[in-house]
């Protein structure tokens, strides 16, 4: 009868870290198939999570491909179909297919909607211009009042199929008014193989796409350069000024935990603190 038991407890230690695993491995629709969509899906899916891809045509030969390089769990369906079968859902739709595909997913309540979108356009002069007078991620949290709203860059498609292909670790802004959602999505990140760095609350999406544009201007300008915005770790700022000046942020006290920087910030110099 002992050995009945011992066995039947082998089994159960055997069994229960297969199972809460599996159960921790989070479920993600990535809503596109095109140029970030089929970047950022086959890695997640590397990772452990289970990818759906949201797709206008799931059975195109490209997204078949596609399904079938990501995984044996990844799958397609229609955009809406795949947002329903998600507790996250990635946007990676081109900027002006945004409006159609965030009013068309069905209910989002309570879901983490991660906006990685371009909502932008060339104007008049060439250059870009937002399609909204507030941000795209803003625009989706109002159509979709109760979606957990996170905006980020995640950078670029290329970088993300190599990480090491410009010589530094990027960094990914991420900004939501959710710390639980922020987390995740910086998780999420981080798995990519980009640094994620937290950039305040949803209306901080406006600086995001600011900056996005930016990015564009020495390409519309035909120059033989570019610039990149990275952010490296740093105490300089901490070491070097009194900080009683200024009135702290809401959260000041509740900061969204996001995964440590490879990195650490050098420790103060010498300098003395500046008043």
């Amino acid at each position: 009868m002992n050995r009945y038991f011992l066995l039947l407890f082998l089994v159960f230690i055997a069994v229960i870290p297969t199972s809460l695993d599996a159960q921790d491995r989070e479920t993600i629709a990535i809503i596109g198939t095109g140029d970030l969509g089929n970047s950022v899906g086959p890695k997640w899916a590397e990772a452990g999570h289970r990818v759906i891809y949201g797709s206008r045509d799931p059975t195109r030969d490209s997204v078949r491909s596609l399904v079938a390089r990501s995984g044996p769990d990844a799958s397609a369906m229609t955009q809406k179909g795949a947002a329903q079968e998600a507790q996250i859902i990635v946007l990676a739709v081109p900027g002006t297919a945004v409006e159609h595909v965030a009013r068309n997913l069905g209910d989002l309540e309570g879901k983490i909607v991660i906006d990685a979108t371009f909502a932008a356009r060339q104007a008049e002069d060439g250059y870009m211009e937002s399609v909204f007078e507030t941000s795209g991620a803003e625009m989706i949290q109002a159509w979709n009042p109760g979606a957990r709203l996170v905006k980020t860059d995640f950078n670029s498609s290329y970088v993300i199929d190599d990480p090491t292909i410009t010589g530094n670790l990027e960094t990914s802004f991420v900004a939501s008014d959710d710390r639980e959602a922020k987390e995740i999505a910086a998780k999420l990140i981080a798995e990519l193989g980009l640094r994620p760095l937290d950039a305040g609350p949803l209306r901080h999406a406006r600086e995001i796409e600011a900056m996005v544009r930016l990015f564009y201007v020495p390409l519309l300008q035909g120059r033989q350069e570019e610039f990149r915005f990275t952010v490296h770790p740093s105490t300089f700022w901490t070491c070097l000024y009194d900080w009683d000046w200024y009135k702290p942020v809401y959260d000041a006290e509740n900061l969204a935990e996001l995964p440590e920087p490879e990195t650490p910030p050098e420790p103060c110099s010498s300098h003395p603190p500046l008043n």
